[in-house]
């Protein structure tokens, strides 16, 4: 099966947890759904493109950094202090103002009112994240496709956040085979269940499982996402030994795709 393997670099990066609120706490790696969106942007694919992946990596240190936090309550007209702005919506169109009544966009006062308070947070960032991905496109036809697309993406590339920008160290082709991997890890790594599930419980490798989202699909009637069952996975630290039967590509780097 051919793949294609990036190498990649990005000084900051925040993959949220999605039960995460007051910190928005990180992911240790991107999620499968965060490396397909790339993938989608580079290509620029407007449809999904289904296609296999592996994450692993590694980064230095982790920082809590201070963002202005945005909250939208119900309009208090008795208790103007917990709003900053009010917003007047219809569903379709808004009007926003400031409490001292400076009008920055026009509504109407049959309009339904949200109070808008404005705060400080704390989002955790990783720092000097290092990246192996692989990209296995179920159409095997597509793979000059996407090598051209990672090459030559259609707009910047990034990493879950916009801000966080990604640094393209090196792409290639490789073949993934499934052999005896009998070495340590050399970088942090995604394991799907799916895999550990062949194993024996003595020799499964010890780390955090998260549920970690792949595909979605929009709902055509209110646009939002719906995703699919996620994937459950578990996160190997670098230096692990492992004997077993793995995904390895031509470069003898393990690449387990899900």
């Amino acid at each position: 099966m051919k793949a294609i393997k990036i190498r990649a670099y990005a000084s900051t990066a925040n993959f949220r947890k999605p039960s995460s609120f007051q910190i928005k706490e990180s992911f240790p790696l991107p999620p499968y759904s965060t490396v397909i969106g790339m993938v989608h942007t580079a290509c620029g694919y407007r449809e999904y493109v289904p296609m296999q992946v592996a994450v692993q990596g590694s980064y230095e240190s982790v920082v809590n950094d201070l963002y202005t936090r945005y909250e939208f309550l119900a309009f208090d007209k008795n208790d103007l202090s917990r709003h900053n702005m009010v917003i007047e919506d219809d569903g379709k169109n808004f009007g926003l103002y400031s409490l001292d009544k400076t009008v920055l966009s026009k509504g109407r006062e049959d309009w339904k009112k949200y109070g808008v308070s404005r705060g400080t947070g704390y989002v955790e960032t990783l720092i000097g994240l290092k990246l192996v991905l692989h990209i296995c496109p179920d159409d095997q036809d597509k793979i000059e496709e996407v090598y051209n697309g990672i090459n030559f993406p259609k707009t910047f590339l990034s990493l879950g956040r916009y801000e966080d920008l990604l640094c393209i160290d090196g792409v290639s082709m490789v073949e993934i085979t499934e052999k005896e991997y009998d070495d340590v890890l050399e970088n942090d790594i995604y394991i799907p269940e799916s895999y550990l599930d062949k194993w024996d419980y003595d020799l499964r490798p010890k780390g955090t499982f998260f549920k970690l989202n792949k595909v979605f699909q929009i709902d055509n009637k209110t646009g939002i996402r719906r995703w699919d069952k996620p994937i459950r996975a578990c996160y190997a630290a670098k230096g692990s030994l492992f004997e077993q039967i793995l995904p390895v590509d031509s470069e003898g780097d393990v690449a387990p795709i899900v």
